[in-house]
């Protein structure tokens, strides 16, 4: 049975779920419940932590990751019984600072798509060094692209979560992926084209401080914009 991905429709951070089995694989020990509002780890957006209460006792969850429909939350888990009630909590600040990094990222593509009429063709939302590459052979100016990104961040314009159908979508000209069936998740900025996605995002981009481009490398046909943001 397919875990049920609450996270894609609620942002809430406190849930029931029930456990279904404890397992082992060469990651370490994970549990599955049947449904979660953990993020796994994924579309260059790292993994929620924080942890699940069971039976009074508390087991972090360090790493989550979807695996083929089962969402596999991996902790110190003990032998425990099947089907009891487990509530889920993930770690609040981890999950704002993940959703920042990604939202910044779509930020990025969104203001360059517009002003520079390139496309973004991948993404890295990591911590460790965020970027988003572009098929391009021109460079662009960082000055010039900071100023497109704060005047877009100092609007606080709305950001949505909502589904479209591939049909409408692909009329919009959006490339969508044919994993994610007929009717697609997609993150919206207001003012902007909607993006297939299924990450965690911001609600409006006023929860963004600021995002600063730290470098541009353009290489042959890949342009390649690393970011901070806070």
């Amino acid at each position: 049975m397919k875990t049920k991905l609450k996270y894609l429709y609620t942002k809430t951070l406190k849930d029931k779920a029930k456990l279904i089995k404890i397992d082992k694989d060469e990651k370490g020990t994970f549990a599955i419940f049947d449904s979660t509002i953990f993020y796994p780890q994924g579309g260059g957006q790292e993994s929620d932590r924080g942890y699940v209460l069971i039976e009074g006792k508390k087991y972090a969850v360090d790493f989550v990751i979807n695996d083929n429909g089962i969402v596999k939350h991996y902790g110190n888990f003990d032998n425990l019984p099947e089907n009891i009630e487990v509530e889920m909590v993930v770690d609040e600040n981890v999950r704002e600072i993940n959703s920042k990094s990604h939202t910044a990222g779509h930020l990025i593509a969104a203001v360059v798509e517009k002003n520079y009429d390139i496309t973004a063709t991948k993404a890295y939302h990591f911590l460790n060094g965020p970027y988003v590459e572009f098929k391009s052979d021109k460079n662009i100016d960082i000055e010039e692209l900071n100023n497109f990104l704060q005047k877009e961040i100092d609007k606080k314009s709305k950001i949505e979560i909502k589904n479209i159908s591939r049909n409408e979508l692909e009329k919009m000209g959006i490339f969508v992926p044919e994993f994610l069936g007929d009717e697609v998740r997609v993150m919206e900025i207001e003012g902007f084209k909607p993006i297939p996605c299924g990450g965690t995002h911001l609600e409006n981009l006023g929860e963004l401080n600021e995002v600063k481009i730290k470098k541009i490398k353009l290489k042959k046909d890949k342009l390649k914009i690393s970011y901070t943001f806070s």
